[in-house]
Protein backbone atom coordinates (compact mmCIF):
# COMPACT_ATOMS: atom_id res chain seq x y z
CA UNK A 1 0.00 0.00 0.00
CA UNK A 2 1.08 3.57 -0.27
CA UNK A 3 2.80 4.62 2.40
CA UNK A 4 3.48 7.49 4.16
CA UNK A 5 6.41 8.96 2.47
CA UNK A 6 8.66 7.67 5.26
CA UNK A 7 12.12 6.24 4.50
CA UNK A 8 13.25 3.07 6.34
CA UNK A 9 16.94 2.49 7.79
CA UNK A 10 18.23 0.11 5.01
CA UNK A 11 19.00 2.12 1.63
CA UNK A 12 16.64 0.40 -0.68
CA UNK A 13 17.01 -0.58 -4.24
CA UNK A 14 15.60 2.43 -6.52
CA UNK A 15 13.48 0.51 -8.94
CA UNK A 16 11.74 2.95 -11.13
CA UNK A 17 9.18 1.86 -14.40
CA UNK A 18 9.82 2.49 -17.92
CA UNK A 19 6.86 2.04 -20.89
CA UNK A 20 9.01 -0.99 -22.22
CA UNK A 21 11.43 -1.39 -19.35
CA UNK A 22 12.61 -1.36 -15.70
CA UNK A 23 15.33 0.18 -14.03
CA UNK A 24 17.35 -0.70 -10.92
CA UNK A 25 20.08 1.00 -8.96
CA UNK A 26 21.53 -0.56 -6.15
CA UNK A 27 23.80 2.05 -3.91
CA UNK A 28 26.09 0.38 -1.27
CA UNK A 29 27.88 2.67 0.79
CA UNK A 30 31.69 2.42 0.62
CA UNK A 31 34.26 4.13 2.65
CA UNK A 32 32.65 7.96 1.90
CA UNK A 33 30.78 7.97 -1.03
CA UNK A 34 29.11 5.38 -2.42
CA UNK A 35 29.40 2.04 -5.07
CA UNK A 36 26.56 2.23 -8.02
CA UNK A 37 24.95 -0.74 -9.52
CA UNK A 38 22.50 0.21 -12.71
CA UNK A 39 20.31 -2.66 -14.60
CA UNK A 40 17.83 -2.37 -17.15
CA UNK A 41 15.57 -5.02 -19.04
CA UNK A 42 13.09 -5.31 -21.19
CA UNK A 43 9.41 -5.98 -20.13
CA UNK A 44 7.68 -8.96 -20.64
CA UNK A 45 5.11 -7.58 -22.74
CA UNK A 46 6.39 -3.93 -23.55
CA UNK A 47 3.71 -2.16 -21.75
CA UNK A 48 3.86 -1.75 -17.47
CA UNK A 49 0.22 -0.76 -17.13
CA UNK A 50 -1.03 -3.66 -19.05
CA UNK A 51 1.73 -6.32 -17.87
CA UNK A 52 0.91 -5.30 -13.99
CA UNK A 53 -2.39 -6.76 -14.68
CA UNK A 54 -2.43 -9.04 -17.69
CA UNK A 55 1.13 -10.38 -17.14
CA UNK A 56 1.89 -10.27 -13.53
CA UNK A 57 3.42 -13.68 -13.26
CA UNK A 58 5.51 -12.33 -16.55
CA UNK A 59 6.74 -9.79 -14.20
CA UNK A 60 7.26 -11.87 -10.99
CA UNK A 61 9.42 -14.42 -12.70
CA UNK A 62 11.62 -11.19 -14.51
CA UNK A 63 12.11 -9.51 -11.28
CA UNK A 64 12.99 -12.57 -9.32
CA UNK A 65 15.62 -13.69 -12.20
CA UNK A 66 17.44 -9.97 -11.31
CA UNK A 67 17.11 -10.85 -7.92
CA UNK A 68 18.45 -14.26 -8.27
CA UNK A 69 20.98 -12.83 -10.54
CA UNK A 70 22.97 -10.46 -7.90
CA UNK A 71 22.24 -12.72 -5.13
CA UNK A 72 20.16 -10.14 -3.36
CA UNK A 73 17.92 -11.91 -0.67
CA UNK A 74 14.89 -10.39 0.76
CA UNK A 75 16.20 -6.58 -0.63
CA UNK A 76 13.91 -3.02 0.21
CA UNK A 77 12.49 -1.72 -2.43
CA UNK A 78 11.54 1.66 -3.21
CA UNK A 79 9.42 2.20 -6.53
CA UNK A 80 7.37 4.87 -8.13
CA UNK A 81 4.39 4.78 -10.71
CA UNK A 82 4.67 6.50 -14.03
CA UNK A 83 3.65 9.91 -13.50
CA UNK A 84 0.79 9.76 -15.91
CA UNK A 85 -0.95 7.40 -13.11
CA UNK A 86 -0.56 9.70 -10.31
CA UNK A 87 -3.00 12.81 -9.13
CA UNK A 88 -1.07 14.94 -7.42
CA UNK A 89 -2.60 18.67 -5.94
CA UNK A 90 -0.68 21.21 -4.36
CA UNK A 91 -2.85 23.00 -1.29
CA UNK A 92 -2.37 26.04 0.79
CA UNK A 93 -3.74 25.15 4.08
CA UNK A 94 -3.57 26.66 7.92
CA UNK A 95 -1.06 25.48 10.41
CA UNK A 96 -3.07 23.11 12.28
CA UNK A 97 -2.16 20.44 15.09
CA UNK A 98 -1.66 16.89 13.68
CA UNK A 99 -5.13 15.32 13.91
CA UNK A 100 -7.14 18.24 12.63
CA UNK A 101 -4.90 18.83 9.48
CA UNK A 102 -5.70 14.93 8.75
CA UNK A 103 -9.57 15.57 8.58
CA UNK A 104 -8.71 18.99 6.69
CA UNK A 105 -6.43 17.23 4.09
CA UNK A 106 -9.36 14.06 4.13
CA UNK A 107 -12.25 16.72 3.69
CA UNK A 108 -9.70 17.88 0.28
CA UNK A 109 -8.70 14.28 -0.56
CA UNK A 110 -12.90 13.80 -0.50
CA UNK A 111 -13.28 17.13 -2.96
CA UNK A 112 -9.63 16.08 -5.37
CA UNK A 113 -11.22 12.68 -5.70
CA UNK A 114 -15.25 12.76 -5.45
CA UNK A 115 -16.89 9.65 -6.58
CA UNK A 116 -13.48 7.68 -7.41
CA UNK A 117 -12.12 7.98 -3.89
CA UNK A 118 -12.79 4.47 -3.46
CA UNK A 119 -10.65 3.32 -6.57
CA UNK A 120 -7.58 5.45 -4.80
CA UNK A 121 -5.12 5.31 -2.10
CA UNK A 122 -3.56 8.80 -1.37
CA UNK A 123 -1.10 10.20 0.84
CA UNK A 124 0.42 13.80 2.04
CA UNK A 125 3.17 15.81 2.65
CA UNK A 126 3.68 19.15 4.34
CA UNK A 127 6.01 20.87 1.88
CA UNK A 128 7.28 24.00 3.88
CA UNK A 129 5.79 27.09 6.32
CA UNK A 130 5.45 30.41 5.40
CA UNK A 131 4.17 33.87 6.39
CA UNK A 132 0.98 35.32 4.55
CA UNK A 133 0.68 38.86 4.69
CA UNK A 134 -2.75 37.95 7.32
CA UNK A 135 -0.62 37.40 10.00
CA UNK A 136 -1.66 33.99 9.60
CA UNK A 137 0.67 30.51 9.52
CA UNK A 138 0.10 28.05 6.34
CA UNK A 139 1.34 25.38 5.49
CA UNK A 140 1.86 23.80 1.78
CA UNK A 141 0.56 20.34 1.40
CA UNK A 142 1.18 18.26 -1.80
CA UNK A 143 -1.46 15.69 -2.03
CA UNK A 144 -0.89 12.27 -4.23
CA UNK A 145 -3.15 9.73 -4.84
CA UNK A 146 -2.68 6.23 -7.27
CA UNK A 147 -5.29 3.44 -8.28
CA UNK A 148 -5.75 1.40 -5.30
CA UNK A 149 -5.54 -1.79 -7.23
CA UNK A 150 -2.25 -0.87 -8.87
CA UNK A 151 -0.97 -0.18 -5.73
CA UNK A 152 -1.96 -3.59 -3.78
CA UNK A 153 -0.93 -5.37 -7.54
CA UNK A 154 2.71 -4.03 -6.96
CA UNK A 155 2.75 -5.07 -3.76
CA UNK A 156 1.95 -8.62 -4.38
CA UNK A 157 4.23 -7.86 -7.52
CA UNK A 158 7.60 -7.29 -5.42
CA UNK A 159 6.35 -9.73 -2.75
CA UNK A 160 6.20 -12.91 -4.66
CA UNK A 161 9.36 -11.80 -6.48
CA UNK A 162 11.17 -12.11 -3.13
CA UNK A 163 11.43 -8.57 -2.46
CA UNK A 164 10.15 -6.27 0.15
CA UNK A 165 8.17 -2.68 -0.98
CA UNK A 166 8.91 -0.67 1.25
CA UNK A 167 7.41 2.56 -0.23
CA UNK A 168 5.40 3.96 -3.39
CA UNK A 169 7.17 7.28 -4.06
CA UNK A 170 6.53 9.98 -6.46
CA UNK A 171 8.67 10.49 -9.25
CA UNK A 172 8.97 14.57 -8.81
CA UNK A 173 10.59 13.66 -5.38
CA UNK A 174 12.84 10.95 -6.93
CA UNK A 175 13.96 13.79 -9.22
CA UNK A 176 14.82 16.25 -6.40
CA UNK A 177 16.67 13.91 -4.82
CA UNK A 178 18.83 12.57 -7.62
CA UNK A 179 19.77 15.89 -9.56
CA UNK A 180 19.55 18.86 -7.04
CA UNK A 181 22.52 17.84 -4.58
CA UNK A 182 23.79 20.71 -2.94
CA UNK A 183 21.85 23.26 -4.88
CA UNK A 184 18.64 22.16 -2.64
CA UNK A 185 17.74 25.05 -0.52
CA UNK A 186 20.71 27.19 -1.27
CA UNK A 187 19.53 30.82 0.01
CA UNK A 188 18.33 32.93 -2.36
CA UNK A 189 19.42 31.09 -5.08
CA UNK A 190 16.36 31.26 -7.88
CA UNK A 191 13.90 28.45 -8.61
CA UNK A 192 15.00 25.34 -10.64
CA UNK A 193 13.08 23.58 -13.15
CA UNK A 194 13.88 19.50 -13.51
CA UNK A 195 12.66 18.09 -16.84
CA UNK A 196 12.87 14.43 -17.41
CA UNK A 197 12.18 13.04 -20.63
CA UNK A 198 10.98 9.65 -20.12
CA UNK A 199 9.72 7.21 -22.22
CA UNK A 200 6.30 6.86 -20.36
CA UNK A 201 5.70 11.06 -20.50
CA UNK A 202 7.97 14.31 -19.64
CA UNK A 203 7.70 14.70 -15.91
CA UNK A 204 8.18 18.75 -15.15
CA UNK A 205 9.07 20.03 -11.44
CA UNK A 206 10.19 23.37 -9.93
CA UNK A 207 12.09 23.52 -6.86
CA UNK A 208 12.18 26.73 -5.14
CA UNK A 209 14.02 27.20 -1.52
CA UNK A 210 14.56 23.83 -1.23
CA UNK A 211 10.99 22.91 -1.57
CA UNK A 212 9.45 21.23 -4.16
CA UNK A 213 6.64 24.01 -5.70
CA UNK A 214 4.55 22.56 -8.78
CA UNK A 215 5.17 19.47 -10.77
CA UNK A 216 3.34 18.48 -13.69
CA UNK A 217 3.17 15.22 -15.85
CA UNK A 218 2.93 16.30 -19.48
CA UNK A 219 1.66 13.80 -22.31
CA UNK A 220 5.21 13.58 -24.25
CA UNK A 221 7.11 11.02 -24.96
CA UNK A 222 10.28 10.82 -26.95
CA UNK A 223 12.85 8.22 -28.53
CA UNK A 224 14.83 10.41 -31.25
CA UNK A 225 17.25 7.34 -30.59
CA UNK A 226 15.34 4.68 -32.03
CA UNK A 227 13.81 6.58 -34.39
CA UNK A 228 14.53 6.06 -38.36
CA UNK A 229 16.10 9.41 -39.14
CA UNK A 230 13.98 10.84 -41.62
CA UNK A 231 13.04 14.23 -42.91
CA UNK A 232 9.42 13.04 -41.47
CA UNK A 233 10.61 11.94 -38.12
CA UNK A 234 12.88 14.68 -37.65
CA UNK A 235 9.97 16.86 -38.57
CA UNK A 236 7.64 15.08 -36.24
CA UNK A 237 10.01 15.12 -33.28
CA UNK A 238 10.43 19.07 -33.81
CA UNK A 239 6.96 19.72 -33.79
CA UNK A 240 6.16 17.63 -30.48
CA UNK A 241 9.17 19.63 -28.97
CA UNK A 242 8.18 22.72 -29.89
CA UNK A 243 4.44 21.73 -28.42
CA UNK A 244 6.66 20.89 -25.37
CA UNK A 245 8.32 24.10 -25.21
CA UNK A 246 5.02 26.00 -25.00
CA UNK A 247 3.53 23.95 -22.37
CA UNK A 248 6.35 24.43 -20.50
CA UNK A 249 6.22 28.10 -20.95
CA UNK A 250 2.77 28.02 -19.46
CA UNK A 251 4.10 26.15 -16.04
CA UNK A 252 6.53 29.08 -15.83
CA UNK A 253 4.41 31.68 -16.40
CA UNK A 254 1.65 30.27 -13.76
CA UNK A 255 4.94 29.32 -11.52
CA UNK A 256 6.08 33.06 -11.57
CA UNK A 257 2.51 34.40 -11.72
CA UNK A 258 2.05 32.38 -8.32
CA UNK A 259 5.22 32.85 -6.50
CA UNK A 260 6.35 35.87 -7.88
CA UNK A 261 9.73 34.17 -8.29
CA UNK A 262 11.14 33.62 -11.89
CA UNK A 263 13.05 30.34 -12.75
CA UNK A 264 16.70 30.52 -13.50
CA UNK A 265 18.33 27.24 -14.30
CA UNK A 266 16.94 24.51 -15.91
CA UNK A 267 18.10 20.39 -15.49
CA UNK A 268 17.24 17.98 -17.47
CA UNK A 269 17.15 14.52 -17.66
CA UNK A 270 15.76 11.41 -18.91
CA UNK A 271 16.11 8.72 -21.58
CA UNK A 272 15.82 11.02 -24.60
CA UNK A 273 18.21 14.47 -22.66
CA UNK A 274 21.14 13.80 -24.62
CA UNK A 275 18.84 14.51 -27.96
CA UNK A 276 21.14 17.55 -29.41
CA UNK A 277 17.80 19.36 -30.97
CA UNK A 278 16.07 19.47 -27.80
CA UNK A 279 18.39 20.56 -25.99
CA UNK A 280 18.72 23.75 -28.46
CA UNK A 281 15.41 24.14 -28.30
CA UNK A 282 15.21 24.40 -24.69
CA UNK A 283 17.72 27.50 -24.81
CA UNK A 284 14.43 29.40 -25.94
CA UNK A 285 12.91 29.33 -22.52
CA UNK A 286 16.10 31.65 -21.29
CA UNK A 287 17.03 29.47 -18.39
CA UNK A 288 20.79 28.07 -18.11
CA UNK A 289 20.54 24.31 -19.76
CA UNK A 290 22.40 21.21 -17.57
CA UNK A 291 22.10 18.02 -18.23
CA UNK A 292 21.11 16.31 -14.83
CA UNK A 293 24.39 14.53 -13.09
CA UNK A 294 21.85 11.26 -10.99
CA UNK A 295 23.27 11.45 -7.37
CA UNK A 296 24.79 14.68 -7.98
CA UNK A 297 26.61 16.77 -4.55
CA UNK A 298 27.43 12.85 -3.28
CA UNK A 299 30.75 11.05 -3.71
CA UNK A 300 30.08 7.96 -6.03
CA UNK A 301 32.35 5.67 -8.05
CA UNK A 302 30.49 6.32 -10.70
CA UNK A 303 27.79 8.63 -12.05
CA UNK A 304 25.05 7.07 -14.12
CA UNK A 305 23.30 7.66 -17.22
CA UNK A 306 20.80 10.26 -17.86
CA UNK A 307 18.00 7.93 -17.89
CA UNK A 308 18.62 6.33 -14.56
CA UNK A 309 17.59 9.99 -12.47
CA UNK A 310 14.40 8.41 -11.48
CA UNK A 311 15.93 5.10 -9.87
CA UNK A 312 18.78 6.92 -8.45
CA UNK A 313 16.13 9.29 -6.72
CA UNK A 314 13.90 6.39 -5.44
CA UNK A 315 17.45 4.65 -4.30
CA UNK A 316 17.98 7.65 -2.26
CA UNK A 317 14.90 8.07 -0.64
CA UNK A 318 16.90 6.75 2.83
CA UNK A 319 19.62 9.53 1.95
CA UNK A 320 17.90 12.85 1.09
CA UNK A 321 14.80 13.80 2.00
Amino acid sequence: MLRRFRSGKELPLGIAWEEDAIQVVDLQQSGAGYRVETLSSSLPGGSFAIDLINQRSSLVELLASIRKKNRWGKRNVVTALPSNQVLIRYLKLPALPAEKLEQEIDKEANEFLGNRLAEYSFDYMVLNRDEPDHDRQEITVMLAAIPREMALNLYELFSEAGFCLMAIDIIPLALKRALMGCRDGEQGKAPTVILDLGRNSTQLAIVAQGQLSLSRSLPFRFSPESEERTDKSCQNLLTKAKELLMEMQRSLDYFQAQSRQKAAELIVSGASCQWPDLISLLQELELRVVQGVPGYGLVMDRYPDPSFAVAVGLALKGVRA
